[in-house]
């Protein structure tokens, strides 16, 4: 797990939830076993409380482990997603803000650069050249983790991007009120930095491809966090990214919570009766 707790009255950490599903959750229904689910928290503390929580949740991954995986084949690994080493970890008991800051700026960097990207050639982008050749890319449920530049760039990279052309990164009014949009948090801590936006992109969903669906034309609102790691040499090694995969969907006209309910209760009706209709009357004729 990676903690993050800076001078500037912000935290962070991601990790997974481990226990027995045995009662349904969001009409998933149990498993009546192990089950994990990965979470991602950033929070603003005052007054040494925590004033408010920004929680994502890979509520897919859940649907996965319980059988009832909603998209085509996941590109990237689903597998759980690898913790820090432990001798670069990072802890309530320490704060090194004077390397956190070096790593926010790289990653900035990078995220500058992303935003500024040539799109004539997807299968060409190298999106940074501070990417660790080992780099490690953990995405959720409905993406996968993916290792290298061409892990990324094949398993996630190019499919986002023909998906949502257009996508425009939020920016922020840091004067504004804390509610506002854009990126609410983003702090270095040692090697480790934490970006995430609330929303932090926007998007028009143009292209097809990205978590095996056509193109719905429909203006998007993105909720992502990412956490990432540098080595020694600075270059970013380790990128664990949430996003609130459901909300987009739902923007987009899909609401897979409410798919879930006829999988919970198989005797649910999608379609409203029309006059005269006994669907268990229903026939079709032989040979039509």
């Amino acid at each position: 797990m990676l903690l993050l707790i800076p001078l500037d009255r912000k935290g962070s950490t991601w990790g997974h939830i481990a226990g027995s599903f045995f009662k349904a959750w969001l009409n998933i229904r149990p498993t009546y076993g192990l089950c994990f689910l990965r979470f991602g928290l950033n929070v603003i503390i005052r007054d040494g409380k925590i004033a408010k929580a920004y929680i994502l949740l890979d509520i897919v991954d859940v649907m996965r482990q319980a059988d009832l995986y909603p998209f085509r084949k996941m590109p990237g690994s689903a597998e759980q997603w690898l913790a820090p080493p432990a001798c670069a970890g990072v802890s309530d008991r320490s704060y090194d803000g004077a390397v956190g800051a070096k790593s926010i700026a790289i990653v900035r960097e990078m995220q500058q650069g992303l935003r500024n990207m040539d799109l004539a050639d997807l299968s060409k982008a190298e999106y940074s050249p501070r990417w660790h050749k080992s780099m490690n890319w953990y995405g959720p449920a409905g993406i996968g983790s993916t290792r290298a530049k061409r892990g990324f760039r094949e398993y996630h990279g190019r499919l986002f991007l023909q998906a949502f052309p257009d996508r425009k990164a939020v920016l922020r009014d840091h004067d504004g009120p804390q509610e506002g949009p854009g990126h609410y948090i983003r702090i270095g801590d040692g090697r480790f930095a934490v970006t995430s936006g609330w929303p932090s992109i926007r998007a028009t969903h143009l292209g097809g491809g990205w978590l095996g669906l056509g193109p719905s034309g429909r203006r998007v609102e993105m909720r992502v966090a990412d956490w990432y790691r540098l080595s020694e040499d600075d270059y970013l090694i380790e990128n664990w990214v949430m996003i609130d995969i459901p909300h987009i969907l739902y923007q987009m006209g899909l609401d897979i919570l409410e798919e879930m309910r006829y999988f919970a209760d198989p005797t649910l009706r999608r379609w409203p009766d029309y006059p005269g209709a006994d669907l268990r009357a229903e026939r079709v004729p032989d040979g039509d």
